[in-house]
């Protein structure tokens, strides 16, 4: 089942879910039905997936329910995630963003069933393509269904893999009732064929779900393995490298031990059998019936050089020189020695001839050294460099082709490890500490304060990631040096890895800091990682402290925002302003001024954040916003354009709205007028007949002489005349647009609109009295006729008398 959100369907545009009542739903569904009525099969072709009449009422009914209506909306603005519901797209995982919603189990439930239909189609077919990086995408993020659901989301793929074990069951069933086409071929080919069908990269990165079926598959694996290995068959080559596809799938438990003996006990064969052929072959060839006189001091050859053997360990010399210097390389290094020094142990436990207490004997100092290494990194350098120096000496014995000596060198050993690391880390690295005086031709220790000042300076440009190492440096030199990791903590969260200041900045407070700045900056690390809580406990310790922190104010304010207290949040921004003006608290308070749709003052302090920094896009942008909402569109459009051109995402359907649209409109009141409130009196027969001639259209607004306010607002094509009736009793006057092309920019209301082309505006300076005239008895209902026209050169031929005024009196009343 696609999912289709009901917004795109009814082709609603919207910023806020506030922006669409019933009477909008009402309206766009009347469209879509009306359209789906005018098909040939009573459906609609929606990107590609055609939908019945009754399809669409089910997808819109869901509108009725609140909460999904709200769920509807927050797909439909998240674009990336309506794109991977609706049809696959990858582009949701590979610009994932957190967010609160993905936690609501309401939302959850509601998303479960559309969620896991993409997710099992997607996974199961690039896993079918052997696509690594795309299942690996899929993967590095937990699918956001119901723990009831897991079986739906990965259920194509677990079939996936079994029939390639399918596949691999009915070869050992070939092999065993002697049909395989492997058998005349030495089972030449057959291990490139398991090696095809099986991608273990694909199989070792599924989730725990597939830990059952990834067992059978090894299991599968090693037992063609084995009836290759075993009697009649005794293909040792071809075995090995069928276990070794089986050795390298992730298993555990019972399945792990049978792979790993499997795997030891074929690669014995493996490797007696190719010691076997070479025995044979270089042993002298007896002709029959011939005693051929053999000297019995063998010849000697020139040994050949192994150039495999060589590269090996070149490459395993320069990882140990590299991981001595570079700590991830060290842990990676220390890792995979702890795996291979204990390996063992649970390889060969059940072997007879395996005595654990020897195993310990050999190896215990090297595995304790290993283990303690990803703690002391002292540790770990005598380590690395113990063993670079063993494996140094055989590299040197593989280049001189010099057999091995019995003589036990690894005292030797551990005594060049520990020079080596002795003179880093005492001699070479104190270097790192000094600078040269060229003046003074001196050599200048750093200290603490030195490295601390460098960190200040990069900070102070913004230069966070540099000044990180700088602050290392001189808590390094001084490891409580509060000040230190205040100001690294700073620099982390600004490069918003809030977990990592929290650390820096409690630490802080633990070598004596209890200043506001440290615990408004653990507020707002608290506050960016939602502990909403925690945050308001810091920023108002913050407070108590110092009752002039800006940055506590501005963050109370920012967490009140979050609550829709805009109100409060307002007052915060005022607070945090009071002590620090900048352009982000003015604009912070903007905002809150505009969800209190107090849009003048939201205009007033956007005005100010721009003056302040007016390179920021997001300011222009909001700015237009609230233009929009006094019906300043040209201010609103002027914003937008900005914005874009400072780089801020402007949606297309705002660019859209300052893209003027010609349209025709009829003779009679303009609609959309939002800003004026229509008035009539049904019982008085009056009217206003206004006749234009040829040279120009006109919009008319009728206004109260009293109040100043419009009543009515008519638009009158050229060569047509238009009654304005039912006026109620009262003193008028008259504004007066000429023109041509009244355009309207995307989405607008008609009574928005303005002429485009030959504009000419005016003030009637008559005014019209529609006051009844009583005279005794009898009474008279007055009413007007007049003409308005004007010529190309700007003379007018009205019959009554007007002056001119500009564009802005006219359509802001």
């Amino acid at each position: 089942m696609h999912y289709i959100n009901p917004f795109n369907l009814l082709s609603i545009q919207a910023d806020s879910l506030s922006e669409i009542d019933s009477s909008t739903i009402r309206k766009a569904k009347k469209i879509l039905l009306a359209n789906i009525e005018l098909s040939d099969n009573e459906a609609i072709d929606y990107n590609g997936v055609e939908i019945t009449k009754s399809a669409c009422l089910s997808i819109i009914d869901e509108l009725d329910d609140k909460n999904k209506k709200e769920f509807h909306f927050f797909i439909f603005k998240n674009l990336r995630l309506n794109d991977f519901l609706f049809d696959g797209d990858l582009d949701f995982f590979r610009y994932f963003k957190i967010e609160s919603i993905y936690a609501l189990p309401e939302f959850i439930a509601f998303i479960s069933p559309y969620f896991s239909l993409q997710f099992d189609k997607s996974l199961s077919k690039n896993f079918k393509k052997q696509n690594f990086s795309d299942v690996k995408l899929l993967l590095s993020i937990k699918p956001i269904v119901h723990e009831t659901y897991l079986e739906k989301i990965y259920n194509s793929t677990y079939i996936a893999v079994k029939d390639v074990e399918s596949e691999i069951i009915q070869i050992i069933k070939d092999i065993e009732n002697k049909t395989s086409p492997y058998i005349k071929l030495n089972f030449n080919g057959l291990p490139d064929l398991v090696n095809r069908k099986v991608n273990i990269e694909l199989v070792n990165i599924l989730p725990a779900y597939f830990n059952t079926v990834r067992n059978q598959l090894a299991q599968t694996i090693r037992n063609l393995a084995r009836d290759l290995n075993n009697e009649p068959f005794e293909q040792y080559k071809a075995a090995f490298e069928i276990i070794e596809i089986a050795y390298s799938i992730v298993t555990d438990g019972l399945v792990k031990q049978t792979v790993t003996k499997g795997y030891f006990i074929i690669k014995k064969n493996n490797d007696d059998n190719i010691h076997k052929q070479v025995k044979t072959v270089s042993q002298p060839i007896v002709k029959p019936n011939h005693i051929e006189i053999v000297d019995a001091q063998p010849a000697v050859e020139k040994p050949k050089k192994n150039s495999d053997g060589i590269i090996y360990w070149v490459f395993v010399c320069c990882a140990f020189a590299a991981g001595f210097f570079y700590a991830p390389i060290q842990a990676i290094i220390l890792a995979l020695s702890l795996i291979t020094m204990i390996f063992p142990v649970f390889a060969l436990y059940k072997d007879k001839d395996f005595s654990i207490l020897s195993f310990l004997k050999r190896n215990l100092i090297l595995i304790a050294a290993a283990g303690l290494g990803f703690f002391y990194p002292i540790i770990a350098q005598l380590f690395i460099s113990y063993n670079f120096l063993l494996y140094l000496k055989i590299l040197y014995d593989k280049l001189t082709y010099k057999k091995k000596e019995n003589k036990n060198r690894y005292a030797f050993y551990l005594i060049g490890a520990l020079v080596i690391t002795f003179i880093y880390n005492y001699s070479l690295k104190s270097s790192n500490n000094l600078v040269v005086d060229k003046d003074n031709n001196s050599v200048i220790v750093l200290s603490a304060e030195d490295y601390f000042q460098k960190g200040q300076s990069l900070f102070s440009n913004s230069n966070y990631s540099d000044a990180i190492p700088a602050y290392d440096s001189a808590i390094k030199k001084n490891p409580n040096y509060a000040d230190a990791f205040l100001a690294r903590g700073a620099s982390k969260a600004n490069l918003g890895h809030y977990n990592d200041a929290i650390i820096d900045y409690l630490k802080a407070q633990k070598f004596g800091l209890n200043s506001s700045i440290l615990f408004s900056n653990l507020g707002f690390s608290n506050y960016q990682l939602k502990q909403i809580d925690t945050a308001n406990k810091y920023l108002q310790k913050a407070l108590s402290l110092d009752s002039t922190n800006a940055n506590a104010y501005r963050w109370i304010g920012d967490i009140k925002y979050d609550k829709n207290d805009n109100k409060g949040a307002a007052d915060e921004y005022t607070k945090a302003i009071n002590y620090n003006g900048n352009a982000s608290n003015y604009f912070a308070r903007g905002l809150a001024f505009y969800y209190l749709k107090n849009y003048v003052k939201a205009i007033q302090d956007m005005d100010k954040a721009i003056e302040l920094n007016p390179n920021v896009g997001q300011y222009y942008y909001d700015r237009g916003d609230t233009k929009e909402m006094i019906n300043d569109n040209d201010g609103a459009c002027n914003d937008w354009k900005i914005a874009k051109v400072k780089g801020y995402d402007v949606p297309d359907y705002k660019v859209n709205k300052c893209t003027p649209q010609i349209i025709s409109v009829p003779d009679g009141e303009i609609a959309g007028c939002n800003g004026i409130r229509y008035r009539y009196n049904r019982e008085l027969n009056n009217r206003l007949l206004i006749t234009v001639g040829g040279n120009a259209c006109v919009a008319v607004k009728l206004i109260n002489f009293i109040t100043n306010k419009c009543i009515r607002y008519v638009f009158i094509n050229k060569n047509s005349t238009y009654s304005i009736k039912n006026i109620p009793e009262g003193k008028y006057y008259l504004k007066i647009a000429y023109g041509d092309d009244w355009s309207i920019m995307g989405g607008q209301s008609n009574c928005i609109g303005r002429f485009t082309r030959n504009s000419i505006f005016e003030k009637g300076q008559d005014i019209l009295d529609y006051n009844i005239l009583h005279e005794g008895r009898r009474y008279q209902i007055p009413s007007f006729s007049l003409k308005l026209n004007i010529d190309t050169t700007g003379i007018n031929n009205n019959t009554f008398n007007t002056n001119k005024i500009n564009e802005t009196d006219f359509y802001n009343e």
